[in-house]
C-alpha cells in the first residue's frame, strides 16, 4: 500500500502597496541618548542617502545640487559628510 502525499500550498495573497508619502524633513526622529532611552529631536542634518529619499531625487542629483549651492553638506571627520535639515527645508520650501 503506497500513499503519495501531495503538498499543495495555496499561494499566499498579495496585499495592495501602500501610497508612499513623502517624509517632512522638519519631522522629528528618534535618537539614542546616553540614558538609552529614546527621545525625539529634530535632525539637523541627513545622510546623502536620506536626503534623497526626502527630496524624491537620486544620490548624484543631492550631489549636483550640492555642488549648484542649493543644498549644503558639511563634513564629518574624514569620509562622513550629511546635508543640512535647513537647507533640505529650503528645497522643499522653493516654488516651482
Amino acid at each position: 500500500m503506497t500513499t503519495s502525499c501531495i503538498h499543495s500550498a495555496a499561494p499566499m495573497p498579495r496585499w495592495p502597496a501602500l501610497p508612499r508619502q513623502k517624509p517632512n524633513p522638519l519631522q522629528e526622529e528618534k535618537v539614542s541618548t546616553e540614558s538609552s532611552a529614546m527621545t525625539t529631536a529634530p535632525a539637523k542634518a541627513y545622510q546623502v542617502n536620506r536626503a534623497a529619499q526626502l527630496l524624491d531625487v537620486s544620490r548624484s542629483t543631492i550631489y549636483r545640487m550640492v555642488k549648484e549651492k542649493r543644498l549644503v553638506m558639511v563634513k564629518i571627520g574624514k569620509r562622513g559628510s550629511r546635508i543640512t535639515a535647513e537647507s533640505i527645508a529650503g528645497v522643499l520650501n522653493q516654488p516651482h
